[in-house]
């Protein structure tokens, strides 16, 4: 039987909620092996599903990457900062390309409004998921989360390519 494709779309605030529950058990999974369990559930804290109309308002724009009926992952990016601001895989999804897909599509946003760079803040552990897709990291940093704790990371810039 063949697997559905994953399909990336406009996030709605109808989202919201299974976006926060899969953010929070990919950090806890993800991160795991680079953060301690007190910086991690600092960093998901309680449901906040508000995040991310809130980062609407700072001008990011939210995408739903569905399995189906399923939400495998998300990504967001900010086109006026000419920032990535997230890419979240479900965990059970992890490695299976739905990070690179969701990233390829934010490129081509980017590529349409013109911009020739995106920038990103990125955890520990998604540095080189990231490098693997171009990015360099200028150095490294502390990330200031939705949350407003602080965490090690690294800032990283890609040029646009001719692939974009």
């Amino acid at each position: 039987m063949k697997q559905c494709e994953p399909t990336i779309r406009p996030a709605t605030e109808q989202d919201y909620v299974a976006m926060d529950q899969l953010q929070t058990v990919s950090v806890r999974a993800l991160c795991a092996s680079v953060y301690s369990q007190e910086l991690i559930e600092a960093w998901v804290g309680k449901p906040k599903p508000e995040r991310y109309m809130r980062g609407c308002q700072k001008g990011a724009s939210y995408y739903a990457c569905m399995m189906g009926e399923r939400l495998c992952g998300f990504c967001a990016i900010g086109l006026k900062r000419r920032m990535v601001e997230a890419v979240f895989v479900h965990p059970e999804m992890a490695g299976q390309g739905i990070g690179s897909r969701m990233l390829q599509h934010l490129f081509t946003l980017a590529a349409q409004n013109g911009i020739d760079q995106l920038m990103l803040e990125s955890s520990l552990n998604a540095i080189d998921f990231y490098a693997s897709h171009g990015f360099v990291e200028y150095a490294r940093c502390q990330v200031e989360l939705m949350t407003g704790q602080m965490i090690d990371g690294a800032l990283m810039g890609r040029k646009r390519s001719a692939d974009d």
